[in-house]
């Protein structure tokens, strides 16, 4: 932390206050003393000016340069794991577009949870963009159908 008030702070005083008395005790006017503490003030800010550009450009020692990462030895490639069985055929829909009910649909998924968690974040996910769409009794226009028919699947149907 730098000190603010130091000896270099006490002499810059000292000169303006001295040059206040020189120009009082020369018995010149007070315009021409306010003229002397301003060029002694003047003298100071370009004494710290300097000091502060000569602070600034000291020469420092040149950085070593960094040494280049070590490269990190290749993972084992890990072993392909073993394709999923084929989701078994959904059943066409034998009736046509229908409306779903957001209030239902909620409670079907809090009955099916835990079985497989992707599908349970899918459908929270879903159920909570889709109350932007429902109607005040929580129906969904039918343009969601295949939407909900495909997130839901046979648990929908039940």
């Amino acid at each position: 932390m730098r000190r603010v008030f130091g000896p270099r702070f006490l002499v810059e005083v000292a000169l303006i206050a001295a040059a206040a008395a020189v120009g009082v005790l020369a018995d010149l006017r007070r315009l021409w003393v306010f003229i002397v503490i301003w060029a002694a003030w003047l003298l100071v800010v370009a004494v710290e000016w300097g000091i502060s550009r000569r602070a600034g450009r000291e020469i420092s020692p040149p950085r070593e340069p960094e040494p280049e990462p070590v490269p990190e030895p290749e993972p084992e490639p890990e072993p392909e794991p073993e394709p999923e069985p084929e989701p078994s055929p959904r059943a066409p829909a034998l009736d046509g577009p229908r409306t779903w009910n957001l209030w239902d649909l909620e409670r079907v998924a809090r009955e099916h949870a835990g079985a497989d968690t992707a599908r349970d974040e899918e459908r929270s996910f879903l159920l909570m963009y889709l109350r932007e769409f429902a109607d005040p009794d929580g129906l969904l226009p039918t343009e969601f159908d295949p939407l909900v028919r495909d997130a839901f699947g046979e648990a929908a149907r039940g």
